[in-house]
């Protein structure tokens, strides 16, 4: 006896009770539908002909122009697939790329304590960690800015300060210039004083 098959046609039968049959005609007639009283090897030859079957009415139900489209479908559904799998190699990739990269600093911090000390060369770290070279790069952008910034000597530090600090040092650094000008001192008058008329004892 197989559970399956007596399951299966416990299912059908409790089915078609459902739907108000009762004759033993109508029983067999849906265990029959359900492929129940043949053999294992006809029932899924019957199987296969359904699905044909099915396929030639599809076929012969739809045009040509539905037909292509469903051709474009299916070849659209396979290229984002298969984008979606190159973009997951590529993940695949950089995970492993920094997997070996954290192991090759682990092994670092690892032999640095075999040697018995805590001190660790933070550039082999960051060489390891590919660190060095993105920050290579960033010295190499802001290298001729920075040198351009250190060509005042009075404002030599403002390197190390924001865009606003900068402006304020540069206006004041501007405005000590212009009080070293004579005329434009505050202690500067254009009127005589006293000390500015000949003395009587005077030489003429």
């Amino acid at each position: 006896m197989n559970p399956r098959r007596v399951n299966a046609a416990a299912g059908v039968i409790h089915g078609s009770q459902v739907a108000g049959k009762r004759t033993a005609t109508g029983l067999a007639a849906d265990l029959e539908a359900a492929c129940l009283l043949q053999s294992p090897e006809t029932a899924a030859e019957q199987v296969e002909l359904r699905t044909k079957v099915e396929e030639l009415d599809f076929l012969h139900r739809t045009t040509l122009p539905e037909l292509r489209r469903e051709v474009e479908h299916h070849k659209d559904g396979k290229a984002r697939w298969r984008k979606r799998a190159e973009a997951a190699e590529a993940r695949v990739a950089e995970l492993e790329q920094r997997e070996a990269q954290w192991a090759a600093a682990e092994r670092i911090v690892s032999e640095a304590r075999d040697k018995g000390t805590d001190l660790i060369d933070t550039c082999l770290i960051a060489d390891a960690l590919g660190v060095g070279a993105e920050a290579d790069g960033i010295t190499r952008r802001i290298a001729p800015t920075q040198a351009l910034r250190e060509d005042v000597p009075p404002l030599r530090g403002r390197a190390l300060l924001d865009a606003l600090t900068v402006e304020r040092a540069e206006k004041a650094h501007n405005q000590r210039l212009g009080i070293e000008e004579p005329h434009d001192s505050p202690l500067h008058h254009d009127y005589r004083l006293g000390r500015d008329q000949p003395q009587p004892d005077a030489a003429p």
